[in-house]
């Protein structure tokens, strides 16, 4: 029988708390150092101490540890999707605007993104920050374990409905956020198309290029009020719908 007390509640603890901050941005993945998302872990699962039942073999504690890692990365993972809204609405605007051609390294992910995604991407990182959303993340997983506790197996079809909406719902986000842009960005095509029929003799290309880019430009100025209150408004929406199947998952 595998000794009981605070041990198994600790270690089942942090293996929710892993998975979580592993896919939390700002307090986890690929940017932060280990050792601080370790010692918040720890210092996490050590506060929630979750109550769990007698676990008499190793198998169950396995499995046991193998829903609450999994558990985590949901929850994680449902917050992250706010920022794959902001790259997903920057790649469509970019789509339009012809901001698409510099390549940066994300600081949030990692990997290499555009101009307008980079920049996006800081808005909502400040915004995660400066709303305290990183707070509301950490009471969600802590509340999780008394809604959810280890010893408590969510359904699997609630457990992919909730994936479906999360992502749909960030998805659509990111529409939103490039909505204005694109709309914009339609109506410089359409004005450069009327000039082109009224002066066939000028090379559109050569003019219409740096006048997008230069519209682009003042449209991105213009509409980050937008983005600034889209990017709150999706991480309301995640942590709203995360928290409602935490409560409804058993």
């Amino acid at each position: 029988m595998i000794a009981e007390g605070f041990g198994v509640p600790w270690l089942l603890g942090a293996c929710r708390l892993a998975a979580f901050l592993a896919a939390l941005p700002a307090l986890g993945g690929p940017r932060v150092p280990v050792p601080a998302t370790v010692g918040l872990g720890v210092f996490m699962a050590a506060v929630s101490s979750p109550q769990v039942p007698a676990v008499r073999d190793l198998a169950t504690f396995a499995l046991l540890a193998a829903k609450e890692a999994g558990v985590g990365l949901l929850l994680g993972w449902g917050v992250a999707l706010a920022f794959t809204a902001v790259q997903v609405g920057a790649q469509v605007a970019e789509l339009n605007l012809g901001l698409g051609t510099g390549q940066l390294v994300d600081p949030v992910h990692g990997h290499e993104s555009t101009v307008l995604a980079q920049l996006w991407s800081a808005v909502a990182l400040v915004v995660y920050l400066g709303t305290d959303a990183h707070h509301h993340a950490l009471r969600l997983v802590g509340g999780s374990f008394v809604h959810l506790p280890p010893d408590r197996f969510p359904g699997a079809g609630a457990v992919a409905q909730a994936a479906v909406e999360l992502f749909v719902r960030s998805i659509l986000a990111g529409v939103q956020l490039a909505a204005p842009l694109v709309a914009a960005s339609v109506a410089v095509e359409a004005g450069v198309a009327l000039a082109a029929r009224a002066a066939p003799q000028v090379n559109v290309f050569l003019v219409s290029l740096p006048l997008k880019v230069g519209v682009a430009l003042v449209l991105v100025g213009l509409f980050l009020p937008h983005v600034v209150s889209g990017v709150e408004l999706a991480w309301a929406r995640n942590l709203h719908g995360l928290a409602t199947w935490v409560r409804r998952a058993p």
